[in-house]
């Protein structure tokens, strides 16, 4: 994917070989195709971050780090953790 901005300022000669046969090639997308890849990372991104949630209340639950005050299981790092519903 290539998004070009346009700036007043940018040169684009500098960038391109001298040869004088020079060709820019770049795959177009359309404004629903860039939001579904999107939404599909975001959606990847979230679920990563569940598996790791879940994954450091299991360890504070093995390690039995559970915090009186906070009432709660905290990670190594003393941050609480939640097992997710």
């Amino acid at each position: 994917m290539v998004t070009i901005h346009y700036d007043e300022g940018f040169n684009l000669s500098k960038h391109l070989p001298k040869e004088e046969n020079c060709a820019i090639v770049a795959e177009v997308k359309t404004k629903k195709e860039i939001l579904e890849e999107k939404t599909y990372r975001e959606r990847r991104f979230a679920d990563y971050r569940i598996d790791e949630m879940q994954k450091e209340y299991h360890k504070a639950r093995r390690f039995g780090r559970w915090d009186k005050k906070r009432e709660c299981y905290i990670n190594h790092k003393g941050d609480p953790v939640i097992q997710a519903k």
